[in-house]
């Protein structure tokens, strides 16, 4: 983690390409309380051989993670995936928490078909169906192009930031400013304060 941020500056820089920002619905379910934001733009870097070599081996598990459990869901990352993002966030006594959001082309009545044919049945969060997709978690599609997962807890806050109960992203201004400065970019990665001073402690210590 303490040269992760280093190592996705490297890569965007040396990749020359540019990626589109995060999307609106995939925004609007991260809470204000934001620790952390890596984002990757499939698509961007499908065109540089040494950006996506460098993305395995920078990309913590967490996102390796998540990418193994959309293949079994049947999306495929290298296919259907456009952008990948994770956000870790602190969530009160729950600690903190991580979700994972994709956008995407995917192939949405085939993954529902395919859990009904598994006998995988959703459970509901107030209104939203979330189903299990292995490794302790969930997921929901939030429109016909993003999709929200990660585990329970985890989920659930988000969904709570995007159904108003608790302040989104836009509400803490300065994660939102840091990530305007570089949502451009093919490979990118913020930090809150709290974050920064734990990164730095790690590298050189206290």
């Amino acid at each position: 983690m303490k040269s992760l941020c280093v190592v996705l500056l490297v890569i965007a820089m040396g990749t020359g390409l540019w990626a589109m920002p995060l999307g609106t619905s995939a925004r609007g379910i991260i809470p204000s309380e934001i620790q952390q934001v890596i984002s990757v733009d499939y698509r961007a870097l499908k065109n540089s051989e040494t950006a996506m070599v460098m993305k395995q081996q920078v990309l913590p598990d967490s996102m390796k993670q998540f990418e193994a459990a959309l293949k079994g869901v049947g999306i495929d990352p290298e296919k259907d995936l456009e952008q990948l993002t994770f956000a870790s966030y602190r969530k009160g006594k729950a600690g903190t928490q991580v979700v994972g959001l994709a956008q995407g082309t995917f192939p949405t009545k085939a993954v529902l078909k395919k859990m009904a044919l598994r006998k995988i049945k959703p459970t509901k969060y107030r209104t939203t169906d979330m189903y299990p997709m292995g490794n302790g978690m969930l997921m929901t599609f939030l429109d016909e192009f993003t999709l929200a997962f990660g585990n329970q807890g985890a989920l659930q806050g988000a969904l709570d930031a995007r159904d108003g109960m608790v302040s989104t992203l836009d509400a803490n201004s300065q994660m939102a400013d840091q990530m305007s400065a570089v949502d451009s970019a093919p490979v990118w990665s913020i930090l809150d304060q709290q974050g920064t001073q734990n990164m730095m402690r790690s590298a050189l210590g206290d």
